[in-house]
Order: structure tokens, then C-alpha cells, then sequence
């Protein structure tokens, strides 16, 4: 059963790899992301609010100098990535447990990526040194993400408005992190579980002779279906962020002779959008749509 369950880690891990090359691939190839500033603010409005309208309403702004600072950039991803700020923001009470739940996987993450080194470095005396953060991140962030996932999913159940934004993918997902860490957690509690050097080497190395509790070969199983399905579904957002959030925030130059070719390429689509107030039903390109006004007397008339 060790033999299934190594095998079963490796192809996790390559369809994950593989999905996650194919969402970049995808993401790389779709329209030049596009900044539509519909949110515009008032002088009045911005004085209230202590700051000025967006810099998109000046007149000729791309030719105006902007300081960028890289660093400052870096700081906002990295508290957006590790602290989830943007949630904690505007939603604290789905943020306590979207904030455990994302740590969870951190640590997981890390506590995987410190055992492979560790199996790498096992015949060397750093090996120890190398074990004992990646047990305690293992066992931090199954407990962690096993709390986040059950609140994020009970939440979902209760809260009146997450219900109408909620779909059967969605408690499947979560109850899929949950099962896993559950019955990893269980199985770890019971007295015929290995040490946890002994198990990640054996695991990682293709070894027959470890006997691991029932639980936790279960939840290792599903933990690699778990890990194999993520880049095929919504919880792909940690790749799709940066092409739809990021991108399209912060790269906010000129229009370029190249670009203008692409733009021009994406003008010419025929969306079809179910959006009523859009009026794309497929009979007239991005190009007329943008240069019209979809809530015509006509339309509101009907």
C-alpha cells in the first residue's frame, strides 16, 4: 500500500504541475487586459474622502511622470498573498476563516517542499534540522486548514448572503480539504503511526515496508486527488490573480504600437454576454458596444 500511496503523491503533484502550466498558458494568451475607470470621483466626493479622483480622469496622463515604487508593490502583494488584507478589509468575519485556511496551506506547502529536502539531505546530519520544522509546519497547517476549510464551508451553508453565491463545487472543494486533513490528523493520533521522518522518507523513496494506520492512508489519497484537482477549478485564483487583478491594476502604461495592434484585434470581437445592460447578443463587436450607449430610450422604453 506504501508503493500506491508514493506513486499516487508523484502524480498529484505532476497533474498539478501540468494544470498549472496549462492555466498560464491559457491566461497568456487571452485579450490585452484592459483599465475601464467607470468608478470616477467627484472633486466634492474626493475632498470628503481625503484623497483625489483616479489619475485616469486627467487630461493627456500618460504623458505625466507617475513615481512607481517597486518595493511598495511588493509589500502590497505580499499582504494581499500571506494576509489576505483586501478580505480583512471589506469582510472581517468571512476573513477569520479564509485567513487560517490560506496559512494552512502555506504551511502545508512548506512543510511538503522541507520534507523533499530533507529525504535529499538524509544521509547528512542537517537532515534533522531540516525534519523537525517540516513536522511542525505539517501538523500547524493540517489543523489550521482543517479549521478554515469547516468554517469556510459552514458559512457558506448559514450565511444568507454567501448562499446565493454558493454551488455544490464549492462545498465539495472544501469538504475535500477537510476529509483529507481529518482523516490525515487521525490516523497521525494513532499508535501504530510511524515517526514522521521515517514516513515522509519512506513515502517519498517508494519504500514497501512502511505500514501506516488506515486513516491516514485515506487521507493521503485524498489529499493527492485533492492537490491534482485544484488547478481545474476556481481555486485556481492564486494563478489567475495576477493576469486579472494585478495586471490589470497596476500596468497602466501608454498604448504601444504593438498593443494598439492587439486592442484593435480584441475590438473586432462579438461578445456574447447573458448581461442584459451590456446589449452583446452577438450581432456587433466590442468596438460599436463601447461607442454606444446600451440603455437607449428604445431599450428603456421596453
Amino acid at each position: 500500500m506504501t508503493l500506491l500511496l508514493s506513486i499516487a503523491i508523484y502524480v498529484g503533484l505532476g497533474v498539478f504541475l501540468l494544470g498549472c502550466l496549462l492555466r498560464i498558458l491559457r491566461y497568456a494568451r487571452t485579450p490585452v487586459p484592459l483599465v475601464w475607470d467607470l468608478l470616477s470621483t467627484s472633486d466634492d466626493e474626493a475632498d470628503q474622502a481625503g484623497h483625489r479622483g483616479s489619475y485616469f480622469e486627467e487630461t493627456n496622463w500618460s504623458k505625466h511622470r507617475r513615481h512607481k515604487h517597486s518595493l511598495g508593490e511588493i509589500v502590497v502583494m505580499l499582504k494581499e498573498i500571506f494576509v489576505l488584507h483586501g478580505l480583512w478589509k471589506i469582510n472581517r468575519p468571512l476573513w477569520r476563516w479564509s485567513f487560517p485556511f490560506h496559512t494552512g496551506l502555506y504551511l502545508l506547502l512548506a512543510g511538503g517542499s522541507l520534507s523533499g529536502l530533507g529525504v535529499l539531505f538524509h544521509s547528512y546530519a542537517v537532515a534533522a534540522a531540516i525534519f523537525s520544522p517540516a513536522r511542525i509546519c505539517a501538523w500547524i497547517g493540517l489543523w489550521l486548514t482543517l479549521f478554515g476549510s469547516s468554517g469556510l464551508a459552514w458559512r457558506r451553508i448559514t450565511d444568507p448572503n454567501l448562499r446565493p453565491y454558493t454551488v455544490p463545487g464549492d462545498l465539495i472543494n472544501l469538504g475535500g480539504f477537510a476529509l483529507a486533513c481529518l482523516l490525515i490528523l487521525a490516523g497521525s493520533l494513532s499508535r501504530t503511526m510511524p515517526p514522521f521522518r521515517e514516513t515522509v522518507f519512506a513515502l517519498l523513496t517508494f519504500q514497501k515496508i512502511l505500514h501506516l494506520p488506515v486513516l491516514a492512508q485515506t487521507g493521503i489519497l485524498v489529499g493527492c486527488a485533492m492537490t491534482a484537482y485544484i488547478p481545474y477549478t476556481q481555486m485556481a485564483h492564486f494563478i489567475a490573480k495576477y493576469v486579472t487583478y494585478y495586471m490589470v491594476s497596476r500596468e497602466d502604461a501608454a498604448m504601444k504600437a504593438t498593443i494598439d495592434a492587439e486592442m484593435a484585434k480584441n475590438l473586432a470581437y462579438h461578445p456574447t454576454w447573458s448581461a442584459s445592460h451590456i446589449a452583446a447578443e452577438g450581432n456587433k463587436s466590442w468596438a460599436e458596444i463601447a461607442t454606444s450607449n446600451p440603455i437607449s430610450a428604445e431599450r428603456i422604453s421596453k
